[in-house]
């Protein structure tokens, strides 16, 4: 790296590159870009993306891991609940909860058959933290 210069400037920056990024290998100096995360400019809207969906990932992992540790004892998955009785499965995370905290959703889709497309309905029930998710479900199926 030492002798080579910045390739980020607009025109042509001329500053020495401190570092390589890491995601598109590109050499940059302390002003285009992040030495400490090894990211130029151009590259940090992707990295910080990622380190999102990492969070988002690992928070999703912990949540499902103590809706099963309550689930396993008889226990609705939701961390503050203790109901124990009529619990229903989230169809997505496959946990049970309480009826306090998993909803029943009607949602509609088209199936593509090879007679034509055929508008359905149907039902999924889906926890607090997968209610988000009720999009995926209002796809189209082939």
């Amino acid at each position: 790296m030492k002798g080579d210069s910045c390739e980020l400037g607009f025109v042509i920056c001329g500053h020495p590159a401190i570092a390589r990024c890491s995601i598109c290998g590109q050499d940059f100096c302390a002003i285009h870009g992040n030495h400490e995360l090894e990211v130029c400019r151009n590259c940090l809207p992707i990295y910080l993306r990622e380190m999102e969906k990492q969070r988002e990932l690992a928070t999703e992992e912990t949540r499902r891991r103590i809706a099963e540790k309550l689930n396993s004892h008889g226990r609705c998955g939701h961390k503050n609940c203790g109901a124990s009785t009529h619990l229903e499965l989230c169809q997505r995370c496959m946990t049970w909860y309480c009826p306090k905290h998993i909803t029943t959703y009607s949602y509609r889709y088209q199936l593509h058959r090879r007679d034509g497309i055929k508008r359905m309905n149907d039902q999924i029930a889906l926890c607090e933290a997968c209610a988000p998710h009720l999009r995926d479900y209002e796809k189209d199926m082939f």
